[in-house]
């Protein structure tokens, strides 16, 4: 921790895919990525680290409070569909589309390894309007933020 501005750590063994997915969501209200003059892309900070991680669990929280309206969200944003027709089609047929679209894209092309994630969140048996099991604050309150 020496010469660290700030020290995000675990107080507690955490599930991998809840820190996997907590720690995406903190690094893009961290960060943001612009053009460099060499055309090699810049990392700028957009917040102190305290900030970026209050905003985090918020997120977070939200997102868990309904997962599945979350994943179709981003679902439809994807397929350029329009999200406000509601929970007209299933998550399998989503899946489906998904599945076709992908099968059509460069294995490492950005929207190839978006519409993998959003299928794999369409997988799982229990996605539904409830609250998510990573709701609970053992998958998030674990996380301690020291900063100077």
């Amino acid at each position: 921790m020496a010469g660290a501005d700030a020290v995000i750590m675990s107080l507690w063994p955490v599930h991998d895919r809840a820190t996997q997915r907590l720690m995406e969501l903190f690094y893009e209200a961290w960060l943001t990525l612009e053009d460099g003059d060499d055309e090699e892309p810049i990392l700028r900070v957009k917040c102190s680290v305290a900030e970026a991680w209050t905003q985090t669990i918020r997120t977070w929280l939200t997102i868990q409070a309904d997962p599945e309206y979350h994943v179709r969200k981003q679902v439809y944003m994807l397929l350029g569909l329009d999200a406000s027709t509601g929970d007209e089609k299933s998550k399998d047929e989503l899946f489906d589309v998904c599945y076709n679209l992908f099968t059509e894209q460069e294995a490492d092309s950005a929207l190839a390894k978006s519409l993998k994630e959003v299928m794999n969140d369409l997988s799982i048996a229990d996605l539904s309007h409830e609250k998510s099991k990573y709701y609970h604050p053992l998958f998030w309150a674990a996380f301690s933020v020291v900063a100077v």
